[in-house]
């Protein structure tokens, strides 16, 4: 069965993607292994989740009792690795670059014992200096102060800039201007950087944020910035945006459909067909942004997006549909229906050549 979308979530998120017995930041090459193996009767909870990077995910198994060679890894000491990362990840800084620079040499290597003395030798989150404070207000109020921004970062020093870049993150729940500055910042970030920015502010704004908020990360990210965080983040974030055009809000439609259209391109799989049908839906509203919108994006989609809609279009989800959103069935069906079979293929078909009348004749729900 292994670990659920949710859990795999919140320990990539916990660990900032950082291995756990490496502190190596791995960016997508990160795996989420079982303390305990399933095999074992080790269930498949966030407890028994280890993050962990693709050579230690090896190393983690890599022991042969009947030749021993070296020390195996033990729970207890797995477990202490993990929630020592967690710690030192929910210290107060953002950046795992900032993070792994700030450990010592040879961490890898070293015993539980010494990974925690490690940690608490750390330095504790710095308080920002004045300048520093001063520098966040002012790119919060004023556009003239977004100039040069990444270089201008780089100026207050490392310390300074992480708690800079963190308090953008961080009020990202709150409004749409740090979301607006952080899309200028991405340039001038690591990809690592870019990775822990984008995935908090996803997170932020799915759990916190107002329709606004949604919009500008849709307009200001874009769908190729969008697509380097996890697919799970971004399935919850389009899940919530979807059901909030569904409510067919009329200032909300307008709004979130054309940004929604615009990032298109990082949708999950798994969300094709229902986009689909939200297009096709919104083609024939009476909204006077969501509806051009819709109706152009349905000319652009991809041929699996397509397929994936044309599948999920049963009888009884056009005719719930009505007259208006027909012809853009009608185009859709008529564009890739000879790729859909079965009894599915017989409705596509009769969509290429029935009036709506028609169609709604012979499949009307009792």
């Amino acid at each position: 069965m292994g670990f659920t979308s949710d859990v795999r979530t919140k320990v990539l998120i916990r660990s900032a993607r950082i291995c756990c017995l490496c502190f190596k930041q791995c960016g997508t090459k990160i795996e989420v292994h079982h303390i305990v193996q399933e095999a074992d009767g080790g269930p498949n909870t966030e407890a028994n989740a280890l993050p962990v990077c693709f050579d230690c995910h090896a190393e983690v198994g890599n022991y042969n009792p009947r030749h021993p060679k070296g020390t195996k890894f033990r729970v207890d000491e797995l477990k202490t690795r993990r929630d020592n990362l967690y710690k030192l990840v929910e210290s107060g800084a953002l950046l795992a670059q900032v993070l792994v620079k700030q450990l010592p040499a040879g961490t890898a290597g070293k015993s539980a014992e010494a990974v925690n003395s490690d940690i608490k030798a750390l330095p504790s989150h710095a308080e920002p200096d004045e300048e520093s404070r001063e520098f966040l207000k002012r790119i919060l109020k004023s556009t003239t102060a977004l100039d040069a921004l990444g270089s201008k970062l780089k100026i207050l020093g490392q310390d300074n800039a992480a708690w800079v870049l963190d308090s953008l993150v961080n009020r990202t729940k709150e409004s749409v201007r740090p979301i607006e500055v952080l899309a200028r910042l991405m340039p001038s970030l690591s990809n690592d950087q870019k990775l822990l920015a984008i995935e908090r502010t996803l997170r932020n704004v799915t759990l916190f944020g107002e329709t606004e908020g949604k919009t500008a990360v849709l307009t200001e990210f874009g769908g190729e910035v969008l697509q380097v965080s996890d697919e799970s983040l971004r399935f919850a974030f389009f899940r919530d945006v979807f059901e909030i055009v569904e409510h067919d809000q009329f200032d909300e439609v307008n709004e979130l459909v054309p940004a929604l259209v615009g990032a298109q391109e990082c949708l999950p799989e798994a969300l094709w067909a229902d986009y689909v049908k939200l297009l096709i839906n919104q083609s024939g509203s009476q909204s006077f942004k969501g509806a051009p919108a819709a109706k152009r994006a349905l000319t652009k989609l991809s041929k699996g997006m397509v397929i994936a809609g044309l599948l999920a279009l049963t009888p009884e989800v056009v005719c719930r549909f009505g007259h208006n959103q027909f012809e853009s069935v009608h185009r859709l069906a008529a564009q890739y229906g000879d790729h859909v079979d079965g009894a599915q293929g017989t409705v596509i078909r009769d969509l290429t050549t029935k009036s709506w009348k028609a169609f709604y004749d012979k499949y009307e729900p009792d």
